[in-house]
């Protein structure tokens, strides 16, 4: 899930992150320092930005941060979760449709139909409750193989990737300022 990220990479982000407190009335120019790739200006002095604490990271341990979700209307909602979870609905529905049932013999004084319907009722309800609770299984569930394997090879992949990026910069660069100098 991305609310939860392994233990390494967390582990990863700490050895790359260093937090700056400042407190109301503070000098924002005394920060801990950081490292070179992630430095910053300080903040401005003023009492919104002093109580804050910010954290600088390498673009790589952090994702992009998720955009705003509009507001869902009631119906919206009620046609995803439908489309999502289509059992737990429905089986609202026939709980509903049994216990007015139930109830409709109940008033018309039919013990045993209105004894059939509330055990109906009650399957019904425990049906809708075991569809809930498995989709929320499924949801929680992590199909991957070896997930924390996954993601640390995953993670040395985009790392080997990211220094073989900056070594071909680092040459580039050079071979253009040994090109200017032979001019």
């Amino acid at each position: 899930s991305s609310l939860t990220r392994p233990i390494f990479l967390l582990q990863q982000q700490q050895q790359y992150t260093t937090t700056r407190t400042t407190t109301m009335g503070a000098n924002p120019s005394k920060t801990t320092s950081m490292t070179p790739a992630a430095q910053e200006p300080p903040p401005p002095n003023n009492s919104m930005a002093a109580a804050t604490s910010t954290i600088a990271a390498p673009s790589q341990l952090l994702s992009e941060p998720p955009k705003p979700r509009q507001q869902e209307s009631f119906l919206d909602k009620a046609f995803r979760k439908f489309t999502e979870q289509p059992l737990v609905p429905i089986g609202c529905v026939g709980t509903a449709y049994f216990l007015i049932s139930g109830l409709k013999s109940f008033s018309n004084r039919d013990p045993y139909q209105s004894q059939k319907m509330m055990r109906n009722r009650v399957a019904a309800q425990f049906a809708t409750l075991m569809a809930f609770m498995g989709y929320m299984g499924i949801d929680a569930f992590d199909f991957r193989l070896a997930p924390m394997t996954q993601e640390k090879e995953k993670y040395e992949r985009m790392m080997a990737e990211q220094a073989a990026a900056e070594q071909a910069m680092a040459t580039a660069t050079t071979t253009s300022a040994e090109s200017q100098k032979k001019e």
